[in-house]
């Protein structure tokens, strides 16, 4: 049985990560973010229902949506 005691993490350090993606930088921020296009009706016209810009909601057809990963490629 073990004994010891184990190595406690810090609250700083709690949610620290190391991602796979280049998008996402150390600290789980998105180096881009989102397409403000409404993936329904292609307008621009969105409004932002999450802080980060994850979940959407377009002003012209009035759905909502998660919208498109911005990779900073021009079509």
């Amino acid at each position: 049985m073990f004994q010891g005691e184990l190595n406690k993490t810090t609250f700083a350090d709690a949610y620290k990560f190391e991602s796979f993606s280049s998008y996402i930088t150390n600290n789980g921020l998105l180096v881009r973010g989102f397409l403000p296009n409404c993936i329904f009706c292609s307008s621009t016209n969105t409004t932002n229902l999450a802080k980060d810009g994850s979940f959407k909601q377009c002003k012209t057809c009035n759905k909502q949506f998660k919208p498109m990963f911005d990779t900073g490629k021009k079509n």
